[in-house]
């Protein structure tokens, strides 16, 4: 019956070329109900390429009443769209502060927005940090601004401005505890920039996991050591203190003793950290030596 109706609707009112559109978008919605993400591409290009008020509204009805998507989602995408269109670039940012304090979604969803913003409308750097930072204070509270802060501070001295976006999505997807989620980030960062980011995933999930069990007065500790001392000293001992604290399995240990030879192919570091691994957790001296030598073998021949 819905279909009937946007057909009739579009045939009267509309040419020829807006009704293909239209079917196509039902045929594919009806087909495809359960792909929320199809739903929402299809609304962002109708909006864009047929651009008329009335169909929006009635292919928004469609979706949200025959798929049963998310209204939020859908309505956040079509606001977008318009602002961008009808409005300028910089709007959005208003925007997506507005339906942040409103509406109030989800993690992932400001930080979708957000990376959009910065790379499809090409935002400047400085009103997304101040967008993040009004986001961070109203969803999270101003403990947890703190940690960011400091965060995106460090980051930007020791790294530049690109890899800001790499610690917020991991953070995100990190305080939001998925781990599968986190290895997908990890995997699309280095693919598509194109560089060997393992040192800051490394240091932007130990200090997610150190402020989730440990507390936020830690992570600035070890901020000023990182800046005052050495960062690869520092991210050592914070995850020996993590598994010590934790009382990790042997694969714990195992994946850090990797984790260190990998990044750092430092023999002295390694050395400290397999001391340590055995004297203070315990772990068979033999199966920390197993891995270390197989991990140097494969790295440095």
């Amino acid at each position: 019956m819905v279909v009937v109706v946007v057909v009739v609707v579009v045939v009267v009112v509309h040419t020829l070329i807006p009704m293909v559109v239209v079917v196509v978008v039902v045929v594919v919605v009806v087909v495809r109900r359960r792909t929320a993400l199809v739903v929402v591409v299809v609304v962002v290009v109708v909006v864009v390429v047929v651009w008329d008020l009335l169909m929006v509204v009635v292919v928004v009805v469609v979706v949200v009443v025959v798929v049963k998507v998310n209204l939020i989602l859908v309505v956040v995408v079509v606001v977008v769209v318009v602002v961008v269109v009808a409005l300028g670039r910089s709007m959005v940012v208003v925007v997506v502060v507005v339906v942040v304090v409103v509406v109030k979604p989800c993690f992932c969803m400001v930080v979708v927005v957000v990376v959009v913003v910065v790379v499809v409308v090409s935002i400047p750097w400085v009103v997304v940090v101040v967008v993040v930072v009004v986001v961070v204070v109203v969803v999270c509270g101003v403990g947890f601004l703190v940690v960011v802060v400091v965060v995106v501070v460090v980051v930007v001295v020791r790294y530049g401005k690109a890899v800001v976006v790499v610690v917020v999505v991991v953070v995100v997807v990190v305080v939001s505890m998925k781990s599968g989620l986190v290895v997908v980030v990890v995997v699309v960062v280095v693919v598509v920039v194109g560089k060997v980011l393992s040192m800051v995933v490394v240091v932007v999930v130990v200090v997610v996991v150190v402020v989730v069990r440990l507390g936020v007065l830690v992570v600035v500790v070890v901020v000023v050591v990182v800046v005052v001392v050495s960062l690869r000293l520092v991210v050592v001992v914070v995850v020996v203190v993590v598994v010590v604290v934790r009382n990790g399995a042997r694969m714990v240990v195992v994946v850090v003793v990797v984790v260190v030879v990998v990044v750092a192919l430092k023999i002295r570091m390694v050395v400290v950290v397999v001391v340590v691994v055995v004297v203070v957790v315990s772990v068979e001296p033999t199966v920390v030596v197993v891995v270390v030598v197989v991990v140097v073998v494969v790295v440095l021949g």
